[in-house]
């Protein structure tokens, strides 16, 4: 889970991302957004590569048409990374630290 909180209620943003053996879906909700996606992942070089695969519910992105490369996640050795061309359209992040939520 990816948390971005701020003095300004309407610029709060929680993303999820849940992967389990048969799936992988994506979840961002805040105000006026709420996107759910299935993703497709990819074991390659140690990394999860993530890829759009369909929507599942609320709203489409318009960054969709520019991007379908959800990234990859990574572990360093100490915490998960996720670095993410579509999350890049709205942070100024290059990478995501993984909150593990249960």
């Amino acid at each position: 889970m990816i948390s971005k909180e701020s003095k300004d209620w309407r610029e709060d943003k929680s993303i999820t991302l849940s992967i389990s053996k048969d799936s992988i879906i994506y979840e961002i909700a805040g105000y006026q957004i709420y996107q759910k996606y299935l993703l497709t992942g990819k074991e390659v070089d140690n990394k999860l590569l993530l890829s759009y695969s369909k929507y599942l519910d609320g709203s489409e992105s318009a960054i969709l048409e520019k991007t379908k490369d959800f990234g990859n996640i990574y572990f360093d050795g100490k915490k998960y990374l996720w670095e993410s061309p579509y999350l890049d359209f709205y942070y100024d992040n290059k990478q995501y630290i993984l909150n593990k939520v249960q």
